[in-house]
């Protein structure tokens, strides 16, 4: 019975092979597809390495400026900055995730955490159509599986092949095994590639990448299989999967986006830079006001040097208040902008619990994720930059402080070369939590369209009994 069984499977999947052979705008459209997605994946890596290539080139380029702007006030030497800039991520020729709308480069300045800049021009928006490989394999990969799936019950049923199959004795099961097979090699044409490039760009974040994508290819194989036992006509289930098609990646995406929006909102930027300048002015309470605390902390350090006058104090305290004035920055904008990122985890959460409408959102969350190119990733570069600035702040302070009471006191050049330099590395995939409940999402919607196909399947099992 099991040899019987696996021959029953290996006769549908030849028969499916030749239904597809004869149809040449499968073969058109596979062909399309395929050439696009390699097309994006080279393309993608190509611009992956230029901007890489930038990124290190500006980086350079910064640091060159820095050193050779020659003698100043350490002060005035903060407020000129320097620049962080974010290399490519690991996988971002593959998911260029938020890039686009975060940016790629923070201006380190004395008084300000400012936010990253420096949207990559290729990314701006304005695209009609999928550019990037996981763009074009969350849209292709399902119309290709699609077109290939809805007559293979639907189509039969319809020309009476399926009654014919019934006389011969085919079983059911063995069909849909077979049936099965040939869409998830189908499929497998356009995943290989991403497995195995992926995993040859980053053995650790290749695989993530592979899974996440291979569990969105079963989906789809088992809701086009699922869609065509119900359905009379191949018509009708190809209208159909094209409406849950349309339902799944362009309605529901963008309902969920607004959605999520509306129950955590993020701050606009004329707000939230409101609420930093009266922290600044006023501290997190309030009631901490900049007299206040400067006259409080002049106190403590004529204290602190056992002397009554600023004059008598052998540094200098402007330095001292200024380093203190970062501080309380500081203190601020970890409040501020540690909100904005709860929001953006909030959202998160809100997209996934809309993830009942479509896979897609839980998708993505994965597909960024791995790829290095989340909001996760992007606020640990944020986090680096903001670290760094403070340490120069108060490398630049404390020379002002030894050395400021000096009349016109100006720092040599060999100051801002012995500065901390800028340097980042990506974080490794287990330094960031796992989207565990994305994974759970889309194991729920295979769950769910899994059961459906077997609804169907006793279904025709009980149009085959005599």
């Amino acid at each position: 019975m099991a040899r019987s069984f696996a021959a029953q499977v290996g006769q549908e999947a030849a028969h499916t092979w030749r239904l597809w052979r004869r149809d040449g705008r499968l073969i058109a459209l596979l062909l399309l597809v395929g050439a696009w997605f390699l097309a994006s994946m080279l393309i993608g890596a190509d611009a992956a390495r230029s901007w890489q290539l930038e990124a290190e080139q500006a980086a350079e380029l910064d640091h060159a400026t820095w050193v050779g702007q020659g003698a100043g006030n350490p002060h005035s030497v903060a407020h000129f900055g320097q620049y962080a800039f974010k290399p490519a991520g690991p996988l971002q020729w593959f998911d260029p995730g938020v890039t686009s709308a975060l940016g790629v480069g923070v201006w380190m300045e004395a008084h300000y955490q400012n936010p990253a800049t420096l949207r990559p021009i290729d990314e701006q928006d304005g695209e009609v159509l999928p550019r990037s490989a996981a763009a074009l394999l969350q849209w292709g990969l399902p119309l290709l599986l699609i077109v290939a799936g809805a007559p293979l019950w639907a189509g039969e049923r319809e020309s009476g092949r399926l009654r014919l199959h019934w006389v011969q004795g085919a079983q059911p099961a063995a069909m849909m095994f077979g049936k099965a097979l040939m869409l998830l090699a189908l499929a497998a044409l356009l995943w290989l590639p991403l497995a195995i490039a992926t995993s040859l760009s980053d053995a650790t974040r290749g695989p993530w990448l592979a899974l996440a994508y291979g569990l969105y290819a079963l989906f789809w194989v088992l809701a086009a299989l699922a869609i065509s036992l119900f359905v009379r006509n191949s018509r009708s289930a190809l209208a159909g999967l094209l409406g849950l098609w349309l339902l799944a990646l362009v309605v529901a995406p963008r309902l969920v986006a607004n959605t999520a929006e509306q129950f955590a909102p993020l701050p606009s930027p004329e707000s939230f830079w409101a609420a930093v300048r009266a922290g600044h002015a006023a501290g997190i309470d309030g009631h901490s006001t900049a007299d206040a605390r400067r006259a409080e902390l002049l106190q403590r350090t004529l204290a602190e040097y056992g002397v009554e006058r600023v004059e008598d104090l052998r540094v200098n305290f402007d330095g001292i208040a200024m380093q203190a004035g970062e501080e309380h920055a500081d203190t601020v904008y970890d409040h501020h902008y540690g909100q904005l990122w709860q929001q953006m985890a909030a959202q998160d959460a809100w997209r996934l619990r809309l993830a009942v409408l479509s896979p897609l959102p839980a998708l993505d969350q994965l597909s960024q994720w791995a790829a290095g190119s989340d909001w996760q990733h992007h606020r640990h570069f944020a986090d680096h930059a903001e670290q760094h600035r403070r340490q120069l702040q108060r490398f630049l302070n404390g020379d002002l402080i030894r050395n400021g009471k000096a009349q016109d006191y100006q720092a040599s050049p060999e100051l801002w070369a012995a500065a901390p330099r800028w340097s980042y590395r990506p974080p490794a995939l287990d330094e960031l939590a796992l989207p565990s409940a994305a994974l759970g999402v889309l194991a729920a919607w295979l769950f769910v369209v899994g059961a459906l196909a077997v609804v169907g399947l006793r279904r025709v099992q009980r149009e085959a009994a005599p």
